[in-house]
């Protein structure tokens, strides 16, 4: 027990055995990796790009239809 202390303080990680769940440093990354995954099979599928791209637009083209007087 004693050496795991004497470690944790030599390496700065004060916290080691304290540390429980995940961080927000390993949310942000599991999120840019989700991001870059869609991105990529979007950017390689037009079909899916086109679907997309049309819903976006009718949605947009309804709001704007809703918000004139």
């Amino acid at each position: 027990m004693r050496t795991k202390k004497m470690f944790a303080k030599f390496t700065g990680m004060a916290t080691f055995n304290r540390e429980k769940g995940a961080s927000s440093l390993e949310y942000l990354m599991l999120g840019a990796v989700v991001i870059a995954i869609l991105i990529a099979v979007i950017g390689l599928n037009d079909d899916i790009a086109s679907t997309i791209s049309t819903t976006l637009q009718n949605l947009f083209g309804d709001v704007e239809e809703a918000a004139t007087p």
